[in-house]
């Protein structure tokens, strides 16, 4: 049979540089102090869960594991409770053959076995001590509680306790290692209780300059979750539990209260708050603490080093900002359902639109049975005409259904023969006809507006559904953060001087970085954006430029938040130039040209119906609204269809208009062009020049929009020229060569010598407005 070697398989020896080290000093002080902490006066289960967690995380056994143990023990052993300190020694002893045995046989090392095992311990070595002097319920009670309380620790010490060994600059801390660290804290705190000196309760000054820290770090909410910590942990050792835990969460609310005044505000704050309640509680046996504790806390908080500060603001932006990202997925969840529901919505509105609200003459017959109603039901001659001669009459009526689709009223002579001549109330009878027909052509009118409008509904309930869509997509992970490059960012400024910096650096899905920065208020009056965009140029190796810098006022803790955005490849200079036509005072012709979010520019140009100012409305309408559904988020084909059903709906009369859209990515130097009725596009490179033609009809005319798209490639130098149909009417293909012939011009100048070619080729007249856009492709 093998035999197996447990002393050569977990190498146990001396090390001896490591237990000098300060690194190891330091967790033989906690394994100590966590020791120390007894509740209820008869359970210390953290120094136990001390062990396991630190044995956990460093596997290969060396002498530190037991020098560890020990300290815990040895820190049991000067709590002074009345508890047995051989039910702890024999937990020791069981966790370490338990985790020797199971590791050696299994090699299952896995955090959650160390932390039952722990558990275990602690549970098995407590019922041996129960059955020598019998079961009690509340034993029983205390053991389980005892051991859960072990379970727990150890898995939150296991978060920790990394951060300990190997701290790592450029690591952020998650929420879970937050709550470790501070975990920890909080137990060396409260091992520190009962450690008088000098008739002071170094425990008590220590818990007095931690709440003041968390109050100084993280404002009132931080003061006063800390102090309830604080006095949770530090209180499970003394009593009144509930009197510690309010007054340590009220001195940490009024220190923290006082926040703007720097550490001068929340000290007066802290001992104010302490004084009144002292006062209140008619002594400091409530809680309150004792003047030479308190003193002494003021002292130690006053002494931390800023870094220690920092590091606490640090790691209280960092659980705000994993709460943040809860919140988003929250958000994102319910934008999400939001979304659907607006999809259904629009199924709806499309399904309930009814198609077929047209001039159907298959129930004519229900026409001449009202008027018949109306008119016949007491004349004389009824029998004959719809009994004896029904088919005859029948016949008759059926005659007068084409009479009726081309006429709006009909006449006594439209009546056929020999029907006319035989009724005696034939007047009567084709003014109640016209009467009813009318009212039906007008019901189906409104049918049809219905119907319209269904349509515009379904369709912006579509849109908005696409823009929620598109957060949520970009929310659920087309962003990507990056920790370590905040991390650089912030080291690096901070090396250029900017104190105590928060970065956020966003890519989105086309890989692009937007970079936030908050900084200590600067003196440099906004001159702090262009040093930030020269350092992330530098780290990101692409160029930033300063989309928005907000330094603050002179308050005191203002804070200094830059917003740099990666640089364009090109830009673009625009320009354009119109003419009204002859005997009007305003252009039926609209356009916009401007810069649109994620590195687009966008220029539209919209012509309406005939020329004045009707036709201005028309496209000044038209353009105004897709301006605002593209910058809302719409996508293109939402935002057109949207306005063609507007311009459909918007009056008895014909409305239409135009749709010519050039965007441009101002990154990769592509343009898109979206035609609905539009002339021709032409785009010049140097000599050459290239027509867009499309052969479309105006929005407004179909119920369904039709529209041309291209794209072209565009370089440094190239110019777009956008016309109405003013320009282009005056002669046949002469654009192209005359713009060929164009030297190298300012969009301006290029604007006006088209203008006033198309007008000189008119003989000098307008006979429609004219307009022409430029736009000049530049490279940075």
């Amino acid at each position: 049979m093998e035999k197996i070697h447990i002393f050569s398989r977990y190498s146990v020896k001396s090390e001896k540089k490591s237990l000098v080290s300060l690194r190891g000093l330091m967790l033989f002080v906690i394994a100590f102090l966590v020791g120390r902490i007894v509740t209820f006066d008869i359970a210390a289960p953290f120094g136990v869960a001390y062990f396991a967690a630190y044995i956990s995380e460093n596997k290969t056994v060396t002498w530190r594991h037991i020098a560890v143990a020990l300290l815990a023990f040895l820190g049991t052993a000067t709590a002074g409770a009345g508890i047995s300190l051989i039910k702890y020694m024999l937990v020791y002893v069981l966790f370490g053959l338990i985790y020797l045995s199971v590791t050696t046989l299994s090699d299952s090392r896995k955090d959650y076995t160390v932390s039952g095992m722990a558990g275990a311990s602690m549970l098995i070595s407590g019922i041996i001590f129960s059955a020598q002097s019998g079961f009690v319920a509340y034993d029983i009670l205390m053991l389980a509680l005892e051991s859960a309380v072990c379970v727990f620790s150890v898995r939150l010490m296991q978060i920790a306790l990394p951060l300990i060994l190997s701290p790592s600059e450029a690591h952020r801390r998650s929420a879970e290692e937050t709550a470790g660290l501070s975990f920890i804290a909080m137990l060396c705190i409260a091992g520190l209780s009962g450690t008088v000196i000098g008739g002071v309760d170094i425990g008590s000054s220590a818990a007095a300059a931690i709440i003041m820290l968390l109050a100084f770090a993280g404002g009132w909410t931080g003061g006063a979750a800390g102090g309830v910590a604080v006095g949770v942990i530090y209180g499970i050792s003394r009593f009144p539990l509930t009197g510690i835990v309010g007054v340590y969460s009220f001195c940490g609310l009024a220190a923290g209260a006082m926040k703007r005044f720097n550490k001068a505000g929340v000290i007066l704050g802290f001992f104010v708050a302490n004084c009144v309640l002292s006062v209140y509680l008619g002594g400091f046996e409530g809680g309150a603490f004792k003047v030479l504790e308190l003193v002494l806390g003021i002292i130690l908080f006053a002494l931390l080093p800023k870094t220690a500060v920092f590091e606490t603001e640090e790691a209280i932006k960092g659980v705000g900002q994993n709460n943040k990202s809860s919140s988003v997925m929250f958000i994102s969840q319910k934008l999400n359902k939001i979304s659907c529901a607006f999809t259904g919505l629009a199924k709806t509105f499309s399904e309930l639109i009814n198609t077929e609200a047209t001039d159907n003459f298959a129930d004519i017959t229900v026409f001449f049975d009202k008027v018949a109603d109306k008119v016949c039901r007491r004349c004389g001659l009824k029998f004959i005409c719809w009994e004896k001669q029904f088919s005859f009459t029948y016949d008759s009526m059926m005659k007068l259904a084409p009479i009726m689709k081309t006429k709006d009223t009909i006449q006594t002579f439209d009546l056929p023969q020999p029907f006319r001549s035989r009724c005696i109330k034939s007047e009567e009878f084709v003014g109640e006809l016209s009467r009813v027909y009318s009212k039906h052509k007008l019901d189906l009118q409104w049918q049809r507006k219905v119907a319209e409008s269904q349509t515009l509904a379904a369709q912006q309930l579509s849109g908005v559904s696409k823009i929620m869509d598109g957060i949520v997509s970009e929310l659920d992970g087309e962003m990507e953060f990056d920790a370590r490059l905040e991390k650089k960012i912030e080291a690096a400024l901070e090396a250029r001087g900017m104190k105590k910096c928060s970065v956020n650096a966003v890519k989105n899905s086309e890989g692009r970085y937007t970079v936030s920065i908050r900084q200590k208020r600067c003196a440099a009056g906004g001159g702090c954006g262009i040093e930030a965009a020269k350092v992330v140029s530098e780290i990101l190796e692409r160029d930033m430029d300063v989309c928005a810098v907000n330094c603050g006022d002179n308050e005191i803790g203002a804070r200094c938040e830059i917003r740099l955005a990666e640089r364009e490849r090109f830009l673009i200079d625009c320009q354009a130039a119109s003419l009204a036509k002859d005997n009007q005072s305003e252009s039926g012709d609209s356009f916009t040209y401007m810069p649109v979010s994620d590195g687009k520019y966008i220029i539209i140009l919209s012509d309406g119906m005939g020329s004045g100012k009707q036709a201005a409305k028309q496209s000044g309408i038209t353009v105004s609204m897709l301006n605002q559904l593209l910058e809302a988020g719409f996508d293109k084909q939402s935002a057109l269809k949207i306005i063609n059903s507007a311009l459909l709906i918007k009056s008895k009369e014909e409305c239409f208009s135009t749709i010519d859209i050039t965007i441009v990515d101002l990154f990769g130097g592509r343009a898109e062009f979206m035609k609905i009725g539009a002339n021709s596009t032409f785009i010049k490179h140097g000599k050459k020049v290239e027509q867009i033609r499309a052969s479309t009809l105006p929005a407004g005319i179909l119920s369904e929009v039709d529209v041309e798209s291209s794209s072209r490639e565009l370089k440094s130098g190239d110019y777009i020229i956008m016309i109405s149909d003013g320009i282009h009417t005056a002669t046949d293909n002469w654009i192209s060569d005359y713009i060929s012939k164009l030297g190298d011009l300012s969009p301006h100048d290029m604007a006006q010598r088209i203008l006033e070619e198309s007008k000189s080729r008119k003989k000098g007249s307008v006979d429609d407005d004219m307009t022409v856009i430029i736009s000049k492709i530049l490279e940075r």
